[in-house]
Formats: structure tokens, sequence, C-alpha cells
């Protein structure tokens, strides 16, 4: 188990390295202003996405791995089918409401000439993304989680960087890099789909009814947390994209990008103590839980520090990676990464409470984390720019960090109240984390 894990981190290192090379050489070629409507209809594309498949790729996770580990392959075989069957509904509708939007308001949405064509190509590859998600899940809960890194968090990073690499002389405009992330999408279904049919083709499909119904009502939760972590990620960058300009949202976008190289960081750390967590909560041990939460709080900060101190001691030739336009971002990268930073640090905590049995405080502050974004960031995106974005990012992500501290200090000095079972024991001075 422990090499599988460490090799599906590794496929997802290498997808997120392959990702980032991706966006300097898309950045490179595009400049700003094409760069800044490429991110804004791509993160579009992500809330369409993530809407048709309305959690159900949780849903999935769970039902899939427990039918599985009872042998019950026909019942995996039918819960697949029945969830990607909903999900190309969900998705197709989506997309298709999103395209009137698109063409309707996308040229005053976005003032640039490739506006409303990249909205249009990259909406349409939503439903692929979606499915990729499904497939991806579906092969995790079978027990190939290498696989399903390989095909969520490497396929499509992979396909884009051989295509703009082979393709640099046609890439020159956000129009083209949209097309080229399309055929990517579709590609890596197409794979994911065979890979999923290959391993499943003598299982049967006369598994036990699936009511759809009940897959979606089951969703919801999951839905909601899904919702709120992909508008926590992007609506800083869809606002501004609404009230600035192309170039700003460009170099807005290369900013979240050098921030969401702390995900890496976060993958590694949590999917080792997210475990351990359950673990400990389970056996009522609130000294081992503790000591456990500083240490691993106290590694995610460390393992992150080297990449803010880049941002905030050599900033500018970070930025001249992506090109010499891209230096005006400095003080927009800074907060960006800054906030990222704290959220980093109280990764952990956030794990802590979901295997406490406390996910809703959770999800709860994900959904507040993404309704303060948005409260803050439409009056400070209209008054100053990029810059009014970024200090809309970096108080609300650093709010949640700080957040997640408190909360997890109130429920572990309560006796983690919310595992069914688990004892409170100690003081609060002892309990608190």
């Amino acid at each position: 188990m422990i090499a599988r894990s460490l090799a599906s981190l590794a496929v997802r290192v290498a997808g997120a390295a392959m990702s980032f090379g991706f966006q300097v050489l898309l950045a490179r070629l595009l400049g700003s202003a094409n760069l800044g409507v490429y991110h804004t209809a791509n993160n579009a594309s992500q809330i369409v996405a993530v809407v048709g498949r309305r959690g159900l790729d949780s849903v999935l996770l769970r039902r899939a791995s427990v039918a599985h580990a009872e042998h019950r392959l026909a019942d995996t075989q039918s819960t697949a089918s029945a969830v990607i069957g909903v999900v190309l509904r969900n998705t197709s509708l989506a997309v298709a409401l999103m395209l009137v939007v698109a063409v309707v308001a996308g040229n005053r949405w976005l003032a640039h000439e490739d506006a409303v064509w990249s909205l249009v190509v990259f909406l349409l590859a939503a439903l692929p993304v979606a499915l990729v998600a499904i497939y991806g899940e579906a092969l995790k809960a079978i027990g190939m989680p290498v696989v399903s890194a390989a095909v969520q968090g490497l396929a499509v990073p992979l396909l884009n960087l051989v295509g703009v690499a082979v393709l640099t002389t046609h890439v020159a405009s956000a129009g083209a890099a949209s097309g080229l992330y399309l055929l990517s999408a579709v590609l890596a279904t197409v794979v994911a789909a065979l890979v999923w049919r290959g391993v499943t083709r003598n299982w049967g499909s006369a598994g036990a009814p699936v009511d759809a119904g009940r897959l979606t009502q089951e969703a919801w939760p999951y839905f909601i947390a899904a919702i709120a972590a992909t508008l926590s990620g992007s609506a800083d960058l869809l606002i501004l994209s609404i009230f600035g300009q192309s170039e700003e949202v460009g170099i807005y976008a290369v900013a979240s990008r050098i921030a969401v190289l702390f995900a890496l960081i976060s993958v590694g750390v949590n999917g080792v103590v997210a475990p351990q967590f359950a673990q400990l909560a389970s056996a009522g041990d609130i000294p081992a839980l503790r000591r456990l939460s500083w240490k691993a709080c106290l590694l995610t900060a460390v393992a992150g520090l080297p990449l803010l101190l880049v941002a905030i001691v050599f900033p500018t030739p970070l930025l001249a990676l992506f090109g010499p336009e891209f230096i005006d971002g400095v003080l927009v990268m800074q907060l960006v990464v800054a906030g990222r930073y704290v959220n980093l640090v109280s990764g952990p905590l956030g794990h802590l409470l979901q295997m406490a049995g406390a996910q809703n405080t959770e999800r709860n502050l994900q959904v507040g984390m993404a309704g303060a974004l948005i409260c803050l960031a439409v009056p400070l995106t209209m008054a100053h720019g990029a810059v009014g974005a970024a200090v809309a990012a970096c108080l609300a992500w650093t709010g949640l960090g700080l957040s997640r501290v408190a909360a997890t200090a109130a429920i572990v000095r309560a006796g983690l109240p919310g595992l069914p079972g688990f004892p409170a024991t100690g003081s609060a001075g002892q309990n608190e984390p």
C-alpha cells in the first residue's frame, strides 16, 4: 500500500511539473492578454464540470470501493455506469446553458477578439473533463491508484505539454490554445474509458439496480463542498475578468499558478497523516492527535517555506520565467502566495476535522471562505484591479487557515463530539492543539 501511495504521489508530482512547464510555455507564446482569456475560459469550464459531476465522483468512490472489496464486481460496474450516465446528462445540460451565455455575453465579459471562441471551446471541454474525473475515481475504487493518478493528474498536462511543444508556431492565440486543451481532454477521456472497459470487460452488467435520484441526493453534501472548493480557487480570477483588463487577468493567473505549487506539499503530507488522524481519533487518543497535528502543520510550514521565500525575496526572476510583461505582477504574486501559504500550514487540521467526525465543520469553513472571497473581491477589484483581487484572496485564504486553527482547538477541547462515541478526556488546556 505504501509503495502504491508513493507511486501515485510521484505521478501527481510529474503531472504538476508538466502543468507548470506548459503554463510557462503558454505564457511566453500568448502574452498576458491572451493568457487572461485562456484562464478565464478554463476556470468557467472547470466550474461547469463540477456542476455536472454534482459530487457523484465521491459517491462513486465510496460505493464502488465497498462493492469491489466484497467482490460484487457486477454491482461495481453498474454503479459506475449509472454515475457516468447521470454525469453525462448533467454536464451536457450545464454546457448547453453556459454556451448561450458565452455567445450572448462573451464579448461584454471579456473585451477580446478570442473571448467567445475560447469560452465556447472550453465549455465543450467541460464534458470530457468531468468524465476524466469520474473514470479516475472509478479506477481508484477498484484498487488502481497509480492508474487513477495518471488519468486525473497526468494525462491532460502531458498531452498539453506535448501539443504546445509540437505546435508552437500554431499556438499564438487564446482560441488556438483552447482548441489544444479540448483535444487533450478528449484524448484523455478516450484513454480512460478504454482502460476502464478493458479492466471491467468480464465483470458483467447485471448488478443490483441503481437509483439515479438517490445517487444525486447522496452526493449533495459532496457537491456543496466541491463547489465551495472550486470557487475558492477561481472566484477571484473570474471577478477580475469582469472588472479588469485581459492583461491583468493573465498576470493574476500566473501568480495563482505559482501559488498552486503548494498543493503538491499538501498532497504529500496530508496523504500520510490523514489515515493516522482517523486511527487516533477512533482510539480516542487526544494527546497523540494533538502532537500529530502540530507535527504535520510544522512539516507543511517547513516544506512550503522555500517557495514563500523565493516569492518574497526573488519575485522578479520567478515571474520572468513566464515573460517580461509578467514582472508587473510582483505584488499580486506575493499577496496570493502569502495567503495560500497560511492555508497550506493549516491544511492538516482540515483533514483532522474530516477524519475525526467533524467533516461538516470543514465544509462550512470552506463555504464561508468562498463567500468571504467573493464579498471581498468584488469591491476591492472594482477599486484596485488585480492588486485588490490579490488582497481579497490573501485575506480569505488567511482567514480560512486561522479559522481551522480555532475550530480544531474548540472541537478537540470538547472531546471531538463530532465522532460518535469519542470520549472527552483531559482539561481544556490539555486538549487544545
